[in-house]
């Protein structure tokens, strides 16, 4: 089980704010004119970790789904004249970058995260390994218009950064605790309640092949792929949210961790294949 306390955190919800309107919001937070080539994320991104001001030996891990989606559609938009300004944006380093470069701050771990089903717990993982005394976790997204049906984009815009440690020290805001689910009978998920009940009966494999028994699964894999896994949910505490966990591979989305973040709900439960997410705020 591994084991880390929240000590800082800051997050950014924008819900349906134009984003003009969002960049004058933040445009304060930083030096003048260092925010003429920003991204949207960028600029969300470094409001929310310049709070945590990350140190040179601090850890900074970076977590996005789509990273300046925006700023691409807005590049693609512009052809067949296809501008250079928007170019350069559309490639832009990511978010946390521009907010360290702005900042002219150093850091000798960064490790970015970029895409993928199960991120959010693949951002815990690389933070909660690192042997640094702290780790900055910092996401976002930025919302997308005409590439949010492909889903090639996010669908809303949100930021956050925390800092966490292994000493509790005083008064940390809360505790996160992964753990690697085992069951040597079945490949499920021992021990956690949900919103959607486990069908009765066997359960079986796609092809209908039956569940083999206990001893015939002795020592293998706790989740084989291919397995029928019934659908499931972590239970969280009220008041109830719409935190969204894809049933087939009990994934927690990105939207929804920094839905927990921001709105400081506990959840105990499936976050990824084979892990076990625990926050309990203090």
């Amino acid at each position: 089980m591994l084991e880390r306390f929240i000590q800082h955190l800051r997050t950014d919800d924008p819900g349906q704010e134009a984003p003009a309107a969002t960049r004058e919001r933040l445009k304060g937070r930083f030096a003048p004119g260092s925010t003429r080539r920003m991204t949207l994320l960028g600029m969300l991104v470094g409001a929310v970790v310049g709070d945590l001001q990350p140190a040179e030996n601090d850890a900074v891990v970076y977590v996005s789904a789509f990273g300046e989606g925006r700023a691409l559609e807005d590049f693609l938009v512009s052809f067949p004249a296809a501008s250079p300004t928007l170019f350069q944006t559309s490639i832009h380093p990511s978010g946390v970058q521009q907010a360290l470069i702005g900042r002219q701050r150093s850091v000798r771990e960064l490790f970015p995260h970029a895409g993928g089903g199960q991120l959010p717990v693949q951002g815990l993982l690389t933070a909660m390994l690192s042997p640094a005394p702290r780790a900055v976790l910092v996401g976002g997204e930025e919302r997308g218009t005409w590439l949010v049906d492909a889903k090639a984009v996010s669908d809303r815009t949100f930021a956050y950064a925390l800092a966490l440690t292994r000493d509790p020290g005083l008064h940390p805001l809360g505790r996160l605790t992964l753990s690697s689910e085992i069951d040597r009978n079945y490949p499920c998920f021992s021990g956690i309640t949900g919103k959607m009940p486990v069908p009765p009966g066997d359960l079986s494999e796609p092809t209908g092949k039956t569940r083999p028994s206990p001893e015939a699964t002795a020592g293998r894999s706790p989740v084989p792929r291919g397995m029928g896994v019934p659908p499931m949910s972590g239970s969280v505490t009220e008041p109830a949210t719409d935190l969204t966990i894809e049933a087939a591979e009990a994934t927690l989305s990105h939207a929804a961790w920094f839905e927990l973040l921001h709105g400081r709900h506990e959840f105990d439960g499936p976050a990824a294949e084979g892990w076990r997410l625990q926050l309990v705020w203090m």
